[in-house]
C-alpha cells in the first residue's frame, strides 16, 4: 500500500489528508473516507477509518482519509453542522485531481462521518456509491439512483436499527447489514465491517460506466 500525505485546499481552512493506493496498477475508483465526531476525539486516525482505508485499497481502489476542520492536524475551528459537508466535497475535489481523469468516485464514513457521507453522496453528482457505518439520524430524503450500503450495529445506542431500516426503505432500498452483537463503537468488528463495506464499493464501482458520467 502506497501512502501520500496531502493538504486539501479550496474554500475553507487547509485540511490534512492521506491518499492510500494499491502497490501496483491504476486504482479502479477513489473513495473518500469520513471520520467520526471531532468532539469525541474523531480523526482520520480513528480505528475504523484506518480499517476502512486498508480494506478499500485491498480491493484495488484508492482511499482518501482526511481530518475535518478543527480535528486532528487540520486548521480551523471544529463545527458540527452542515458546514463540514463542504470539507468532504473538497476532499472529493482533491481525490478527483489525484486520480486519472474519469476515475469514478465514492464516499463512505463512520458515525458522524457516515452522516456526512450520506448527505454529500446525495447531493454531489460525482459520487457513484455511498457506504455508511453506524450513521446517526437526520438522514437525506433522497439518495437518487446511486447504490447505498449501511452497516449498522445491532445495539447502537444512537440510532436504532429499525430507524435505519425504515429510512432505507423510504429512499428506495439498498444493502443493510446488521452487525449482530455489536455496539456503536465496533471495536471487535472493525475489520469485518470494513471488508464488507470495501467489497460493496468495489462491486458498485465495477458496474460504473463512463458513458453514464453525466447522470
Amino acid at each position: 500500500m502506497i501512502s501520500e500525505r496531502v493538504t486539501i485546499g479550496g474554500d475553507g481552512p487547509p485540511l490534512a489528508a492521506e491518499i492510500l493506493r494499491p502497490d501496483a496498477g491504476t486504482p479502479l475508483a477513489g473513495v473518500v473516507v469520513c471520520h467520526p465526531h471531532p468532539m469525541y476525539g474523531g480523526t482520520r486516525e480513528s480505528h475504523l477509518v484506518r480499517a476502512l482505508g486498508r480494506a478499500i485499497v485491498a480491493e484495488r481502489l484508492a482511499a482518501l482519509a482526511f481530518d475535518f476542520r478543527g480535528a486532528g492536524e487540520s486548521a480551523g475551528e471544529s463545527v458540527a453542522d452542515h458546514t463540514v459537508w463542504m470539507d468532504a466535497v473538497r476532499a472529493l475535489d482533491t481525490l478527483e485531481d489525484a486520480l486519472p481523469p474519469g476515475t469514478p468516485l465514492a464516499i463512505c464514513g463512520y458515525s458522524f462521518g457516515a452522516w456526512v457521507a450520506l448527505h454529500v453522496g446525495a447531493m454531489d453528482p460525482r459520487v457513484r456509491a455511498v457506504a455508511a457505518v453506524a450513521p446517526g439520524a437526520s438522514l437525506p430524503d433522497d439518495m437518487g439512483e446511486r447504490p447505498v450500503c449501511v452497516a449498522h450495529p445491532e445495539h447502537d445506542h444512537i440510532t436504532p436499527v429499525e430507524t435505519i431500516a425504515d429510512w432505507m426503505a423510504s429512499v428506495g432500498g439498498g444493502e443493510l447489514s446488521v452487525v449482530h452483537g455489536a455496539d456503536h463503537y465496533l471495536q471487535a468488528e472493525a475489520g469485518d465491517v470494513s471488508r464488507q463495506i470495501a467489497g460493496f464499493l468495489a462491486r458498485a464501482m465495477a458496474g460504473w460506466s463512463p458513458l453514464e458520467s453525466g447522470a
